[in-house]
């Protein structure tokens, strides 16, 4: 149970509020009677236990906002807007329908009453907890103009109720946008930029969300064939690479709130603190411009210059693999499946969920035949341009047999690793021998992976997170199943990788890095990656975890360079 979290309410992309259509009449009338069933609900509801009041809270959030209008807009106020409200703890933003403007109508003006009357809400409750749902209730009743818009409210809070609860810790950071973010950015590059802008001692909320919608701003107006969050996005609809290239020019909000430690920081009260604002673009300032150098110099970022085929790429990968299944198992092949091409500069590989042999099915034919189906595809349909997301998509869709796994497919396009990931599977990106990148895991809960089948329990390639990651010659990949990072810590690889680096044995390695893994996974005492995560959800475990592991290493490397 988490004493705290951030709890955030969010309308999708998909769906827009808007006022009701109903009479006149009867829309008073259903607004009454709704606006007394709000306030019994607001007076009646519970503070759970674990919930703190404001006043009693030991965590705080310290808030920066940044938004560009859309050039060329006949509205120079765009059709996004925010608040954020230190007195609540809690910020919101949303974004204006624009198919609105075609009846004659403000798309913004729908989104930006929305935000005010968020705020007017939360100043004239007498609340200690904030609950976004009730708070988005009564502003939506309030809003009167013709329009729509997505909305997303977020409050620093205990738990709570049914919407999102996530659980922080002082040092996090919750960066919230609307789509003009999130189409034009990858996560992948907000980490980069974050990390750039911490090392040049600038890391506050206001100059991290300037940076992050500066780099939206730059990634929106690119026209070439490259891909964006967007474009990767319509192609997965079925809208062809020509036409759906690019950025998305669109209204761009960044709102970045950092969690701090009530104790040893002052929380600032008062209304002042209250913002609902159009903020214009400004030109950047000092320390801002040279943040936004280092970032144009460093980050990871999508493919600006088109994708080039194989035979114009500038960099190329040498790989190596070894698989150990675990020991003791009735399948002597395990339940993890790999593949390797090298003409296609791809890697693959899965892990059959175990569960399944309590059926009687063999876990590992599932992840087995996935693998085989990606191998196929790549050769019949893939001979250019790899695109990991449709692969896994036509994999999944032609694997028929019993079980499920999680999955990893990595692919070099030109100079940046493109890659689809469902689960605990993974890969680590290593520079001069120093983890520079690690992509994330994905759990229902602990020790429960997301996983591909087509049991009723089981995931679709829809929850795929894909990764878009800038490489360099001489960057190591190691992408492995959890029997290697369950066992092995980065440190660990670390060492191994700089005992032989430069050598361009990416067998070797994998093979080093693999028996690490089956020695530490025997080990009945001291800590793991995996006793780690166990402790951190109140389990008590000790040791490795013995498991199938599987282990791929790509050295990336200059095309002249002899394989």
């Amino acid at each position: 149970m988490f004493a705290w979290c951030c709890l955030a309410l969010r309308y999708q992309e998909n769906y827009s509020l808007r006022p009701y259509q109903d009479d006149e009449s009867l829309r008073s009338y259903q607004e009454e009677d709704e606006r007394s069933l709000f306030d019994e609900k607001f007076k009646n509801m519970p503070i759970q236990r674990d919930m703190k009041t404001l006043n009693k809270s030991s965590l705080m959030m310290n808030f920066g906002s940044f938004y560009i209008p859309k050039m060329g807009k006949s509205n120079p106020t765009g059709e996004d807007a925010h608040f954020t409200s230190k007195d609540h703890q809690t910020i919101g933003l949303a974004d204006g329908k624009s198919s609105w403007k075609k009846e004659g109508t403000d798309a913004g003006e729908y989104a930006r009453q929305l935000m005010n009357n968020c705020l007017v809400v939360l100043d004239a409750k007498d609340r200690e907890i904030v609950y976004p749902q009730l708070i988005l209730e009564e502003a939506y009743l309030n809003t009167k103009v013709d329009g729509s818009s997505t909305a997303c409210i977020i409050t620093l809070t205990g738990e709570s109720l049914n919407e999102f609860i996530i659980g922080v810790r002082a040092g996090d950071w919750v960066v919230a946008g609307t789509n003009g973010l999130f189409d034009n950015m990858y996560a992948s590059e907000m980490e980069v930029a974050m990390k750039v802008v911490g090392e040049a001692g600038c890391l506050e909320p206001q100059v991290l969300a300037q940076v992050l919608a500066d780099l939206a701003f730059e990634n929106s107006l690119d026209y070439t064939q490259g891909i964006s969050p967007y474009s990767q996005a319509a192609l997965k609809e079925g809208y062809p690479i020509p036409i759906k290239c690019g950025g998305k020019p669109d209204d761009i909000t960044v709102i970045v709130a950092h969690i701090l430690p009530t104790q040893g920081h002052t929380l600032v009260l008062g209304n002042i603190e209250n913002s609902y604002s159009f903020q214009p673009y400004l030109p950047k300032k000092s320390p801002t411009v040279n943040v936004m150098d280092l970032i144009v110099a460093k980050r990871c970022k999508p493919i600006k210059k088109g994708m080039k085929t194989l035979n114009e790429r500038s960099l190329m990968i040498n790989i190596g693999s070894s698989y150990i299944p675990k020991k003791g198992k009735s399948n002597p092949k395990g339940e993890d499946a790999h593949f390797i091409s090298k003409h296609h500069q791809t890697i693959g590989l899965a892990d059959g969920v175990s569960s399944w042999a309590k059926k009687g099915i063999d876990a590992g034919e599932y992840a087995r035949q996935l693998m085989d189906n990606c191998l196929t595809i790549l050769y019949t349909k893939y001979m250019e341009i790899v695109y990991p997301q449709l692969v896994l998509q036509e994999a999944y869709s032609n694997t028929e047999v019993k079980g499920s796994s999680t999955t990893c497919i990595i692919t070099l396009t030109d100079e940046s690793l493109n890659a689809v990931n469902v689960g605990d599977s993974g890969f680590m990106l290593f520079r001069k021998g120093n983890m520079i990148y690690k992509s994330s895991t994905q759990q229902h809960r602990f020790n429960s992976p997301y996983q591909l089948g087509k049991n009723s329990h089981c995931d679709d390639p829809s929850v795929a997170e894909e990764f878009i990651i800038g490489v360099r010659g001489g960057d190591l990949v190691v992408a492995g199943t959890d029997g290697l990072f369950d066992n092995v810590f980065a440190s660990e690889m670390e060492v191994i990788i700089k005992q032989i680096v430069g050598t361009d044995q990416p067998e070797l390695l994998a093979q080093i890095l693999a028996e690490q893994a089956l020695e530490n996974s025997l080990k009945t005492e001291g800590v793991s990656p995996y006793s780690q995560a166990a402790s951190m959800e109140g389990y008590r475990r000790s040791g490795g975890k013995p498991d199938d592991i599987t282990v791929v290493v790509a050295h990336i490397l200059p095309p002249n360079h002899l394989l």
